[in-house]
């Protein structure tokens, strides 16, 4: 492949991939009465990206502006004659189950390395530029992903299906052409995921004075805040996800649910930390109920520092305060249907019909107790709420 996005000499890169499988159910020495399928797979490839568009690598002047009373053109872009193409290795081994003609198993593990990551990087002002497009080092990938799908019950007028599904991902950045790269609480580092929080360690209340305290960078509890005191922390990426369903069908009624789960991994919430501001915002701002946890005397085991009414004493600071693991249990969907007998619908010349009772948004189940709210990350909009709704479908 060639791409004009990158400079002369590096625009041309090859890309292709293999693969095989082998059916070992279809081999005649393989018999067996449990086993129905029996699949292995393998495949490995190499995939290009180039996802920063067409200008990066040349350069460009913007014009339109104006020196001293004169045309002039000013610097839009730095030229970058070496920038070419971010390429991932990718390797994929699985297999397929099946087992007494009713359980489907399908397990896919991967590892992906990815090398010349494209990135926009800060560069000196002396150039004239702010920042530059450019190759910043390479990344690793591992990945494993399991979906079982049962038949439980199969009868004529009585059956029921489930299906269960789990991903787990983690990546390590390998290489990295700069010291650091990233703003606000996600910073990449070599030898962490990129997903890593880096953030301030919150150390809780000082019982004696209400003040509040946090590590700095080598563990010492401090009642200063500085942000020179971040560390690599924990991950935004969760351990596991995935999501269950289930479809249960008697006669002519039909009952689908569907729910989902997060296991680990941590969210920042700005929306925590705005409404436990310690007196900050007090008039401003609706406060979290944790706030009634305060310290107010001396040998007080709280929350929440002593308050100060319109000031700050940087206990609202990014820090892992505010931070939340996003571990939950959702359920997110119940529909229940009936199927109109067609005995009912040939009467009016339809020729089938269904009318469906749909109910979203139900429930959420996490660690946290009710007293520490949700962990939203912002203020802005509304929360989900639980949605109720009628369907009937016809077909002439």
């Amino acid at each position: 492949d060639g791409n004009s996005d990158f400079g002369e000499d590096v625009r041309w890169a090859q890309f292709g991939s293999a693969g095989v499988a082998w059916n070992i159910h279809k081999e005649s020495f393989f018999k067996s009465e449990t086993i129905n399928q029996l699949k292995l797979k393998a495949s490995y490839g190499t995939a290009g990206n180039s996802r920063l568009g067409g200008i990066q690598a040349r350069g460009t002047y913007t014009y339109g502006n104006s020196y001293n009373g004169q045309p002039a053109s000013v610097m839009g872009s730095i030229r970058n004659k070496t920038l070419s193409w971010e390429t991932s290795y990718i390797t994929n081994v699985g297999a397929s189950l099946r087992l007494l003609d009713r359980v489907s198993v399908e397990l896919e593990v991967y590892t992906k390395r990815t090398e010349d990551m494209l990135s926009n990087t800060a560069i000196s002002f002396t150039t004239g530029q702010s920042s530059i497009d450019t190759n910043i080092g390479s990344m690793r990938n591992n990945g494993v992903e399991l979906n079982i799908e049962s038949e439980n019950i199969k009868k004529e007028n009585f059956s029921w299906f489930t299906s269960f599904n789990m991903s787990h991902t983690s990546n390590k950045i390998l290489t990295l052409n700069v010291a650091r790269l990233g703003s606000n609480n996600i910073v990449w580092r070599e030898g962490y995921d990129k997903n890593t929080l880096n953030i301030v360690r919150w150390a809780g209340v000082n019982p004696r004075n209400g003040e509040p305290l946090w590590y700095d960078s080598n563990g010492n509890i401090t009642n200063v805040y500085s942000s020179n005191n971040a560390v690599p922390y924990k991950s935004t990426i969760p351990d596991l996800t995935g999501g269950i369903s289930s479809n249960l069908r008697y006669r002519n009624v039909a009952l689908h649910m569907l729910m989902s789960y997060v296991i680990g991994g941590y969210s920042f919430s700005s929306f925590s930390r705005d409404v436990n501001s310690d007196g900050l915002n007090i008039m401003s701002q609706n406060q979290s109920i944790n706030q009634m946890d305060r310290w107010q005397k001396p040998g007080d085991i709280s929350l929440s520092p002593k308050p100060y009414w319109g000031l700050s004493t940087y206990s609202t600071m990014n820090s892992t305060r505010f931070l939340y693991r996003t571990t939950h249990l959702k359920l997110k969907n119940i529909v229940l249907g009936y199927n109109i007998p067609k005995s009912f619908l040939n009467r009016w010349g339809i020729n089938s019909g269904e009318v469906s009772l749909i109910v979203d948004n139900i429930a959420i189940i996490t660690p946290y107790k009710s007293k520490l709210n949700s962990y939203r990350q912002s203020m802005s909009g509304y929360p989900l709420e639980t949605t109720y709704s009628m369907s009937l479908s016809m077909s002439f």
